[in-house]
């Protein structure tokens, strides 16, 4: 369970913690943190331009952030341990229409005070991973609703 006090919003059901951001694509390589947009995945304003954290929270193993993985595949790692995933999404910002679009895979809850992670993809028209180069308006948009207690059906 995360460690930290959230702001409120009305939802049904207890524990749900949402979580948005977006990153500029970069390439081949992972993004490059002053165009990290959002919070809770490893990254913080300092002096007014984001950052990657240097470590985890205090008490969760991993180290979040946003890595490339392989073409066309980013793994984000979140800052606290989420038992469930309840929906995740994902958009593809770009400067002129294109073929390619972006879509979340694999999550990956924590266990044993091991930080939550999802995996997103952005392919072509084919269905192929595809890199997307740095650009004004190349962006990967992603959002994700976590369960953050085994109270499922209780008033929130």
């Amino acid at each position: 369970m995360a460690q930290r006090r959230f702001d409120s919003s009305w939802v049904i059901g207890a524990g749900l913690i949402e979580i948005m951001g977006s990153f500029g694509t970069n390439g081949s390589n992972n993004p490059v943190a002053a165009n990290v947009k959002g919070m809770g995945f490893g990254y913080a304003p300092i002096a007014g331009v984001m950052t990657l954290q240097s470590a985890a929270r205090p008490g969760i193993s991993g180290t979040p952030g946003i890595v490339h993985s392989a073409t066309g595949t980013y793994v984000v790692t979140f800052d606290d341990t989420y038992i469930d995933l309840l929906y995740a999404g994902a958009d593809l910002m770009v400067a002129s229409a294109s073929a390619n679009w972006a879509q979340p895979g694999p999550f990956s809850a924590g266990v044993s005070q091991t930080a939550s992670t999802c995996t997103f993809f952005v392919i072509n028209s084919s269905g192929a991973g595809q890199d997307i180069a740095a650009a004004t308006y190349s962006r990967v948009e992603f959002e994700c609703i976590f369960r953050n207690s085994s109270v499922q059906f209780g008033r929130p």
